[in-house]
């Protein structure tokens, strides 16, 4: 039951902040909300810096890998469990991205430029916000 619960208000923070359907767009969005330069997000997204240039300033579609489309999915789960954890707060969200971290061995940030970094601090998120939840559920 208490796995529902926790679905259930993650659902509700999802569709709270990305009512577009466009993922690649919501992550922009994100990135500019949290101060991320394109080419720190270009790097996290693996695509070039150029095309994500040409897209945002020019509206120039172009194919995203499927591995870019998982990491685009990964940024975002990020953002949605940090709004969770700070209530919404986007300069804890912006300090603790910067801020190196003990039990990631870095700052966040820097992680987020290699897949396997991005994995550890949302699998990391999901420990720190599903206790936050256990704790309001209960």
């Amino acid at each position: 039951m208490l796995n529902q619960e926790k679905r259930k208000v993650f659902a509700e923070i999802k569709d709270e902040y990305f009512l577009s359907n466009n993922s690649f767009d919501e992550a922009i969005k994100l990135a500019s909300t949290i101060d991320i330069d394109d080419t720190t997000l270009a790097t996290i997204l693996c695509i070039s810096e150029a095309s994500l240039f040409q897209y945002r300033n020019r509206g120039i579609e172009f194919s995203l890998s499927n591995k870019s489309s998982n990491l685009i999915h990964l940024f975002i789960d990020v953002h949605t469990y940090l709004h969770s954890i700070s209530n919404g707060d986007r300069a804890f969200v912006k300090q603790w991205l910067k801020m190196e971290n003990d039990y990631l061995g870095d700052a966040p940030i820097l992680l987020m430029r290699n897949p396997n970094g991005i994995t550890k601090i949302l699998d990391y998120l999901k420990s720190r916000s599903l206790s936050v939840i256990d704790k309001s559920v209960t």
